[in-house]
């Protein structure tokens, strides 16, 4: 449901939830979601996110994909008792956070500004975000290569995509927990390879960073949501 802007203007909210356009879940999950941020040292945190749609070739490197996230920040989670956050859906405390605009990922923005202030960012496992997993290969492709072109514009991003020491256990155990994913696993890796890759070229070239950064999401300093612009992700 979206909140008039007078209701939140009128209103002092003390969480924000932040959920993609094609993206389902029920009221357990946001309530979990929400019910995770009590703690006064936590500002953020994100859901797990599962595909869903046709089961072709993109769908299964899709799901492997965002399994080997979930298990990724679970990791993060038991090492260094934060995570990434970074989802189809993720809450935080509106004091936590400054203005994203601009960002190419909006809700890594959102988990930087959340640790700078000296907050927490969680994964919570039990909160489901379905989503509309990639149609085909260049689905993902567009899909990946934004999001990699994204974290490398922080120089210390904790996203586990960018963090070998933590991706490559998580990728054994998303496969030990499903051992089918192993068909789909050197696709899947030769896809990451690929666009991170292109990436990194992008990152070279000064004019790129506005084709990429089309997101304008602000959060205003009176707790307002103001959504002046969209894109696919």
């Amino acid at each position: 449901m979206v909140v008039p802007m007078e209701q939140r203007l009128q209103n002092d909210y003390s969480v924000i939830v932040e959920i993609d356009a094609d993206t389902l879940t029920d009221d357990r999950s946001i309530q979990t979601l929400v019910q995770s941020l009590e703690p006064a040292e936590m500002g953020g945190a994100s859901a797990r996110q599962v595909p869903v749609g046709p089961h072709n070739v993109a769908f299964h490197i899709d799901e492997l994909i965002w399994a080997v996230l979930s298990e990724a920040k679970k990791l993060q989670v038991a090492r260094y008792g934060v995570s990434h956050l970074g989802a189809v859906m993720v809450a935080f405390k509106p004091e936590s956070a400054a203005s994203v605009e601009g960002a190419v990922n909006d809700d890594e923005q959102i988990g930087f500004c959340i640790r700078i202030n000296g907050y927490k960012t969680r994964f919570v496992d039990q909160a489901i975000a379905y989503f509309d997993a990639s149609a085909s290969i260049g689905h993902i492709i567009q899909r990946r290569k934004r999001m990699y072109f994204g974290h490398m514009t922080y120089k210390n991003s904790i996203a586990p995509s960018m963090q070998t020491k933590i991706a490559a256990p998580a990728l054994l155990k998303a496969i030990l927990g499903k051992p089918s994913r192993s068909a789909w696993a050197l696709p899947a890796l030769f896809t990451e390879v690929l666009c991170r890759l292109a990436a990194w070229r992008d990152t070279r070239k000064r004019t790129e960073r506005g084709t990429y950064a089309r997101w304008v999401t602000t959060y205003a300093k009176n707790n307002t949501l103001a959504i002046r612009g969209v894109t696919t992700r």
